[in-house]
């Protein structure tokens, strides 16, 4: 998975700033892939103050929405996190540059974007977002995808 290796370095570089990351993945599985790379690196890197996989099935899911996420926290997701979430950021967080989100596929609709990028900056908090691509396929099979 090379770009989930340059996904874990944007996140560090993120954290090293003092920020939290929110990536945004098309399934699940990627998410839960990405997860056990982060935790690998984070015992070698001891950089993340808490890594999160945030899905419909987690029992802790209410929990975790309760609390206002704080400096150095990755949380993994779909796009589910993308919309109605308010994800609430600490004062510290938001003076340090406030969350980055990171998308990690091009949705077929603008508007999941946008709902993605708008989990950054909320209500006037800071924030920034960006997106890494991840792509199973060859160039060909993109190319004959678009002309089917």
């Amino acid at each position: 998975m090379k770009n989930g290796l340059i996904i874990s370095k944007k996140n560090i570089n993120e954290i090293k700033r003092e920020r939290s990351v929110l990536v945004i993945f098309q399934y699940i599985s990627e998410a839960v892939r990405m997860k056990k790379i982060l935790m690998n690196m984070s015992e070698r890197e001891k950089c993340f103050n808490n890594v999160v996989l945030y899905s419909r099935s987690d029992k802790d899911e209410g929990k975790f929405l309760e609390k206002v996420i704080e400096t150095k926290t990755v949380i993994l997701s779909t796009n589910l996190s993308g919309r109605g979430t308010d994800i609430r950021i600490s004062s510290e967080l938001n003076d340090n540059g406030g969350l980055h989100v990171i998308l990690t596929y091009e949705p077929f609709n603008k508007r999941i974007e946008r709902q993605a990028f708008g989990r950054a900056g909320r209500k006037g908090e800071n924030g920034s977002a960006g997106k890494i691509i991840i792509s199973c396929m060859t160039q060909e099979e993109a190319i004959d995808r678009l002309t089917q």
